[in-house]
């Protein structure tokens, strides 16, 4: 599950028009099906209950191993180097990954970063 809340945006937009947009993307990403995007199984909408504390809003989907982040992580604490072959290999997912959401889905995903990019056991981004 990751939440969501005012405080994960920029903070530039009104609360209202934050989470406005928040969930016309969402609904948006229901028709996404593809073998380099994680699926979502489910949209919280929390703003009418009595969260206590709760953000605003949550997506359920499929749990990762790890993320492209923790793997940088981990080779420069070890002071060691991301093989080019596995880095070719992300490289060429993420590609095929937002070739898809922009070519056949006219989508723009906004937040492409290492710690966004979720990994298997077996390498897969």
């Amino acid at each position: 599950v990751k939440f969501f809340s005012p405080a994960s945006g920029d903070g530039s937009q009104p609360r209202a028009d934050w989470l406005r947009r928040l969930f016309e993307r969402e609904a948006s990403c229901w028709k996404i099906s593809h073998h380099y995007i994680v699926a979502q199984h489910g949209f919280l909408d929390l703003r009418g209950a009595d969260r206590g504390g709760w953000p605003a809003a949550a997506i359920v989907m499929n749990c990762y191993d790890t993320t492209l982040s923790a793997v940088f992580e981990a080779y420069h604490g070890a002071r060691s180097r991301l093989p080019w072959r596995t880095a070719i290999h992300y490289a060429e997912t993420l590609t095929q990954a937002t070739e898809y959401l922009h070519f056949h889905l006219r989508l723009v995903h906004r937040d492409i970063k290492p710690g966004n990019l979720l990994l298997t056991r077996a390498t897969s981004v």
